[in-house]
């Protein structure tokens, strides 16, 4: 018969439903026919179709593909015959690509058959899991890293195919698991590969992965730190963002503290205006850490933000700011915000050169600064001479620190003299 004949001769056999007849044709030396033997087979869905297609994953490509998408659509009756053919060389992959098509009712299977099955297939079936994403099979995957955490020794294959596989279908009821098995093989280790597979997992799993992250930026291991690093700057911006600006606030860590101000700079752009925020937190650690990655970063929009920031009470916040401000490129151009930067980087001189426009800064520094910044303040605002400072300065009479008051007493004597007014500065 010719091709024509043949190939109508297959329409009957498909309209008939003749099973037997397909299956014959499954072995036709025209790959056309085995082609079309195995989409009419697939369609019919008769069970006795599955061995003979599931040998039929032999053939060549074509005909293999057919083949693959005929036992896809007949489905769960076909799950036992393709876990059986997983273990044979020549049908592994095609059988394993279908059971993954089939999803739910493979996976089920593959729990089922699991426990009796030697190391090799054991991990082909973990994979296959991973791939499925069945939700159902988390507990089971769960399971066998359980078992992995109470012995001594462990298998290292079927501990990351059984990670892997848990990171792919992203159930967060895993996260307890894998962050216990994370601390036991990589925390205090330099397995590079483990650390990394480790922290893909825990992205995909933990929600509040994010800050698990930030806080192992404290750990020792310079791998863990690397690789911690590497997740933050991968992930969702936002998501990494607001954890590294809360790391700036620990107050034991100076170390932790620079790290998350690294990764902040790393990030860039995206972190400014949440670090604009920053600057006005009643933190001081954080108001510190933002000016300082504020300057690192050198975006435009940080320096009104910063110039704010040199009137901060606190001094170390001031001087920083006065930094960022110079990393970022800002030239003042006179005026008090001349001023407020002057007295943050401690260039008296040049702030009592500036004149009235420098008392009110000067007073902010005689009020709230530190014992040096005090005294020197009150030289300042001797040297300038502006009546105004004189209530503040007799304020500071009763100033805690000795050489203040007699700073502040010279201070006060001097301009009466200079300004020739009876002020009864001394009680």
């Amino acid at each position: 018969m010719s091709s024509k004949f043949k190939k109508l001769d297959m329409e009957k056999l498909k309209e008939k439903k003749d099973i037997k007849e397909l299956i014959k044709a499954l072995k036709y030396e025209d790959s056309n026919i085995r082609m079309f033997a195995a989409i009419a087979l697939g369609e019919i869905g008769d069970e006795r179709a599955i061995v003979p297609l599931t040998q039929s994953l032999k053939d060549e490509e074509e005909v293999q593909n057919e083949v693959l998408k005929a036992l896809v659509k007949i489905g769960d009756p076909a799950v036992d015959t393709l876990i059986t053919a997983v273990k044979d060389e020549k049908l592994e992959e095609g059988a394993k690509f279908a059971l993954i098509k089939i999803g739910e009712p493979a996976s089920r299977n593959l729990m089922f058959k699991y426990n009796n099955q030697n190391r090799d297939t054991q991990i082909c079936y973990i994979n296959i899991m991973g791939e499925i994403g069945d939700k159902n099979s988390v507990e089971h995957l769960i399971h066998i890293l359980k078992d992995i955490k109470k012995c001594a020794t462990y298998d290292r294959e079927i501990l990351t195919s059984t990670i892997k596989a848990l990171g792919k279908i992203g159930d967060e009821t895993a996260t307890d698991i894998i962050h216990d098995l994370y601390f036991k093989f990589c925390h205090s280790q330099s397995d590079k590969y483990l650390i990394e597979l480790f922290m893909d997992v825990i992205i995909n799993v933990d929600r509040n992965s994010s800050d698990f992250l930030v806080q192992e930026l404290k750990s020792n291991n310079s791998h863990v730190r690397e690789k911690v690093a590497d997740a933050l700057i991968k992930m969702e911006y936002q998501m990494a963002i607001d954890p590294l600006i809360q790391a700036l606030t620990d107050k034991n860590g100076d170390i932790f503290r620079k790290r998350a101000a690294e990764l902040l700079c790393r990030i860039g752009e995206p972190a400014v205006i949440p670090l604009i925020h920053a600057l006005k937190d009643e933190d001081r650690y954080l108001r510190y850490g933002a000016a300082d990655s504020l300057g690192k970063i050198g975006d435009e929009r940080a320096i009104k933000p910063l110039i704010n920031a040199l009137k901060d009470k606190d001094s170390y916040i001031r001087l920083e700011a006065a930094g960022a401000l110079d990393k970022i490129g800002w030239k003042f151009k006179g005026g008090q915000e001349n001023a407020y930067y002057l007295i943050a980087k401690t260039k008296w001189i040049e702030v009592s050169k500036i004149g009235k426009l420098a008392v009110a800064p000067l007073i902010q520094t005689l009020k709230y600064g530190e014992l040096d910044l005090r005294f020197r303040a009150a030289e300042a605002l001797g040297e300038i001479g502006d009546e105004r400072a004189l209530k503040p300065l007799k304020q500071t009479l009763k100033d805690e620190d000795d050489d203040v008051r007699r700073k502040v007493s010279e201070v006060l004597v001097n301009m009466a003299r200079n300004c020739k007014t009876d002020m009864m500065f001394i009680s």
